[in-house]
């Protein structure tokens, strides 16, 4: 009897040792399972895009590609332009260049007639001055024979000549007045010609001088205002190509 209590001890012991591994076992378990879910969860996929927002998408893609194909196309006649805005520019910088070299000969011409008209008024100076030449010589011619007291007419001559010889010597000294008399006159009518003549071309060569200085000056002026102008529409251009690679950019 003894014996079989102390078998029966035995394996209620055991009994015991077996429940308690298996509560164990089953604590971890419930955990673990309580866990896993948790840790293996994938993330939630995004909803999947709706016919609409599919035609939607589509239509924006295509309106920004339209957008931008216009100013592309836009951007290329700009630029075209731009490039013959800059010949243009070209053209009137040369346009420009050349008038200020038809200014330097203008210039040129312009000292040149100044130097004929200071030359011409040397030579009026100097016909005033052998007129005025001219002059003395005859208040002289005419002085000495007053003082002489000769009378130029033949009647004047016979009365007044004491002989022959007289008669002579007041004819000699009567035809040397005279000529002398003719060569002042005949100076006194070359300085008055030398004297129209350097005047007229002092006027022309003066003339000459502001018509060219005028008319360079005119062309140079046009020349600056064409080349403003061309260089306005090049910069309003220039301006207008970034306006509209901007708006290309934020498309």
């Amino acid at each position: 009897m003894g014996g079989r209590w102390t078998d029966l001890g035995v394996g209620w012991c055991g009994v015991r040792r077996a429940a308690v591994v298996l509560v164990a076992l089953a604590a971890v378990l419930v955990a673990f399972l309580g866990t896993a879910p948790a840790l293996a969860q994938p993330p939630t996929p995004p909803p999947n895009p709706s016919d609409r927002d599919l035609q939607g998408s589509r239509a924006d893609v295509a309106a920004k590609a339209g957008e931008i194909g216009r100013l592309t196309g836009e951007l290329a006649k700009l630029e075209q332009r731009e490039d013959e805005l800059q010949v243009q520019l070209g053209e009137q910088r040369e346009e420009a260049n050349k008038a200020l070299v038809d200014v330097q000969i203008s210039q040129d011409a312009a000292a040149a007639a100044q130097q004929r008209v200071d030359s011409a008024r040397v030579e009026t100076d100097a016909a005033t001055a052998a007129i005025e030449a001219a002059r003395v010589r005859l208040d002289e011619f005419a002085s000495a024979a007053y003082q002489q007291g000769v009378d130029s007419g033949p009647f004047g001559l016979l009365v007044g000549a004491t002989g022959p010889d007289d008669l002579v010597d007041r004819a000699q000294f009567n035809d040397v007045i005279a000529q002398n008399q003719l060569a002042a006159l005949d100076a006194l009518e070359r300085a008055r010609v030398g004297k129209a003549n350097a005047d007229s071309t002092a006027r022309a060569a003066r003339d000459e001088a502001v018509t060219k200085a005028a008319a360079a000056l005119d062309a140079k002026d046009e020349a600056d205002a064409a080349v403003g102008r061309a260089q306005q529409a090049a910069t309003a251009q220039v301006a207008e190509l970034a306006k509209v690679d901007a708006r290309r950019a934020e498309v």
